[in-house]
């Protein structure tokens, strides 16, 4: 037997029963290679792998000669001070939001949901089941590059290996968590390799290299990177939002050539009266709607302008027949109010109450009502120097301009009717504000100053959720408020600017 009929012999007695269902592997620096033609052909290999119980979990790389690597190990020592930093910011946030906290219970769900939407660099590799996903990413953003590659991962061996190796500061594991509406990870059949080092320096990883040919994989971006958001992904969306806002303000601050300056002042908001209304657990505990579950197809269902400005029960119909699919419908119509940016506008109020327990009447209020509003702004030009203030003026009745603190930082405005306010009240809070019996948008915006603005409990919960619905939802998303709160929920402090 020569030395070539040994090694083959020691190969296939690593892969022992499938001599005959695989091609030989090569064996290159401390690893097996397989060789494939082209994409297809290396994910129908890798897809016989996996049957054949031999990988379980891969990941692709459109160039062969990047090493698998986590993004925080290609970054600087001051990018990766960077990253903790932001973190950090991102793990307090999440613990001082309520709604935050059904979904991301655990060090784990939180560092998931970085990794997956991008909130800083992190020790995790994306990994996933499935090797036609591992095929997409192993084609997208090719470029010029000769060879892709699908890596190849045994849990078994490598798990055992993981335990042999991580000692002292040195660890290595897979990383398998559930996260509730992370989408993302849901789509891409999604789990991480977390290491704090190089793994390939210690065990190359198998894998499949195949040549790069201008072929894309047949999958469409929409099924890998979902185009709709989830509840939690519209909160991380929030952070990024907040957090950048943040550092521009902060920025400015210390720009010795702004005029602005920081005073601190120790206000704190009026407690709630006492019996005041606790959110009930169907909106504290959050969503939970799975990817694979959604229908996620492209609707054909169509949404007549006229429908949505005089049929509220067609509109409730149709809103009851599509409550599990991430779209709603495409508007059509004869004017400009069925133009791409109206149907926008659409799709973020269905978007951001759809998860929420809203009755299908009350979406389709929303929705009527910001076709309502969308006429006023269509209207009024704002480029003309008029503010939303003034527009709210022209067309609601004792208009207010309120602005509501979240839980976890920053805020968000509306305008609405000082009246709807008024009733949305309990009578304790009302009392509490001494608001008299013909209150006025003035006197209602001077009593919330002179509070420090209040807290939800000052409000009977139906009569403030219908104010949600009818102005509070539909006025943000018109006025294009970034962010948008679709559920009281968010609102931690109710007061003016």
């Amino acid at each position: 037997m020569t030395n070539q009929d040994l090694h083959d012999e020691l190969i296939w007695e690593d892969f022992k029963g499938l001599r005959d269902l695989i091609p030989k592997p090569g064996m290159k620096g401390g690893r097996y290679e397989f060789e494939a033609a082209d994409i297809h052909e290396a994910v129908a290999l890798a897809e016989t792998l996996k049957a054949l119980g031999r990988y379980q979990y891969f990941r692709g790389q459109a160039d062969a000669a990047w090493s698998v690597t986590s993004t925080f190990a290609r970054r600087t020592e001051a990018e990766r001070l960077e990253a903790l930093e932001a973190i950090q910011a991102f793990w307090l946030w999440v613990k001082n939001s309520p709604e935050m906290v059904p979904y991301l219970q655990s060090d784990d769900q939180i560092v998931a949901a970085i990794q997956h939407h991008g909130v800083a660099a992190t020790t995790l590799v994306d990994l996933t089941r499935e090797p036609s996903v591992a095929g997409w990413f192993a084609t997208e953003a090719a470029g010029s590059a000769p060879f892709g590659s699908i890596y190849l991962l045994d849990h078994d061996r490598l798990s055992e290996f993981f335990r042999s190796i991580s000692v002292g500061e040195l660890k290595f594991r897979f990383l398998e968590v559930d996260v509730a509406n992370l989408w993302r990870l849901q789509a891409q059949a999604g789990l991480f390799l977390e290491g704090n080092a190089d793994l390939e320096s210690y065990w190359p990883l198998d894998r499949i290299v195949f040549r790069q040919t201008g072929e894309l994989s047949p999958i469409a971006r929409s099924a890998i990177y979902p185009d709709r958001e989830s509840h939690l992904e519209q909160m991380i969306r929030l952070h990024q939002v907040l957090d950048e806002r943040g550092r521009r303000f902060e920025a400015l601050i210390k720009d010795p050539m702004s005029p602005l300056r920081v005073y601190e002042v120790c206000a704190t908001p009026a407690a709630a009266p006492s019996g005041s209304f606790a959110m009930s657990a169907a909106w504290e505990s959050g969503p939970d709607e799975r990817w694979d579950i959604l229908d996620t197809t492209p609707t054909d269902a169509r949404l007549q302008c006229a429908t949505i400005e005089n049929d509220l029960v067609a509109l409730v119909e149709l809103v009851e027949r599509r409550r599990r699919s991430t779209e709603l419908a495409m508007v059509i119509g004869d004017n400009e109010v069925t133009s791409g940016r109206f149907q926008a506008l659409v799709d973020a109020i269905w978007a951001g109450m759809r998860p929420f327990p809203y009755t299908a009447s009350e979406i389709a209020r929303a929705i009527t009502a910001l076709a309502r509003f969308d006429v006023f702004f269509r209207r009024f030009d704002l480029h003309a120097g008029k503010g939303t203030f003034e527009l709210a003026e022209a067309y609601l009745d004792d208009p207010l301009e309120i602005e509501m603190g979240l839980f976890g930082g920053g805020s968000t405005r509306c305008c609405v009717s000082s009246a709807r306010v008024v009733e949305a009240l309990t009578e304790s809070g009302r009392a509490r504000l001494r608001l008299p019996v013909d209150t006025t948008a003035s006197l209602l915006k001077a009593a919330l100053i002179h509070a420090q603005g209040v807290r939800i409990g000052f409000f009977d919960e139906a009569r403030f959720r219908a104010l949600m619905v009818d102005e509070i939802i539909p006025w943000q998303v018109i006025s294009k408020r970034n962010p948008t709160i679709y559920a009281a929920g968010q609102i931690e402090i109710l007061g003016v600017p």
